[in-house]
C-alpha cells in the first residue's frame, strides 16, 4: 500500500504505514482516529456542577489510564 491510497492527511498515512514496523498498529490508529475527529472530543455540559465533575474526573481517568468508562 503507498501514501497516496490513504483517505487521510499525509502525515497521518505516513504514521499508519510505519506502525506495521513498529508493531504498534492498534495503538497509531486509535490516535489517527482521535485527530481525524473534526470537532472536540469532549462536550462540556451546561449549568450542571455535577456533571462538568463527572466529567472532569473521566477525563483525568483517561489521561491518567487510557479507559473510559
Amino acid at each position: 500500500m503507498v501514501l497516496a491510497e490513504f483517505p487521510l492527511e499525509p502525515r497521518l498515512s505516513k504514521v499508519l504505514l510505519s506502525s506495521l514496523k513498529f508493531g504498534c498498529a492498534d495503538e497509531a490508529v486509535t490516535v489517527a482516529a482521535m485527530l481525524g475527529v473534526s470537532k472536540d472530543l469532549w462536550l462540556q455540559p451546561r449549568g450542571r456542577l455535577k456533571a462538568k465533575e463527572k466529567l472532569d474526573a473521566a477525563m483525568a481517568d483517561f489521561a491518567v489510564r487510557g479507559k473510559i468508562g
